[in-house]
């Protein structure tokens, strides 16, 4: 299996696959990968979650988002994030992503108002765990354990998709 070198576990059948950390590197990557990437995803007995970075309409893993079986926006619940959800979702809309808001924190505002100001529904909010997430980035993942809360949310919010994914796709057959 050519990919699996390349992801992080995040549960029992699901597998991350972070991006390079530009837009740049990852358009480099993904000109020379072609849709041989996608060929493979598609036959990958796992679910796969993809890091997409910052998702526009002109990021160079749009097409990915696109075939994604859920395409999740992160943002805070504060103003500035909501403001900036408000545009890009439905200009991720108009090229065929059906983007859900997966929020970090729980305030300033409540999921609900998000969701009604984003007219996109909110699938989960995980904590502000900024030990867990100073480990991720460091590439220090063997300081995390599997009781730290962004770990736990990690788990919890992969089963959901996973689950979600599943139903969908026996609905569609």
């Amino acid at each position: 299996d050519s990919v699996s070198p390349h992801t992080q576990p995040l549960g029992a059948r699901v597998r991350a696959i972070v991006t390079p950390p530009s837009a740049e590197q990852t358009r480099a990557a993904l000109g020379v990968a072609g849709d041989r990437l996608w060929r493979v995803f598609d036959t990958l007995a796992e679910d796969l979650l993809v890091d997409c970075g910052r998702l526009t309409t002109t990021s160079p893993v749009i097409a990915l988002a696109r075939r994604a079986a859920t395409a999740l926006v992160v943002a805070r619940p504060r103003l500035e994030d909501v403001a900036l959800l408000c545009e890009r979702i439905p200009a991720l809309r108009r090229e065929g992503v059906d983007p859900r808001v997966l929020l970090v924190g729980d305030g300033p505002y409540h999921r609900d108002e998000v969701a009604a100001a984003v007219e996109t529904p909110v699938t989960a909010v995980i904590p502000v765990d900024r030990r867990s997430a100073d480990a991720l980035d460091s590439r220090a993942a063997g300081s995390l354990t599997s009781r730290a809360p962004l770990v736990r949310s990690a788990r919890q919010i992969s089963a959901t998709l996973v689950t979600r994914a599943g139903t969908a796709m026996q609905a569609q057959a």
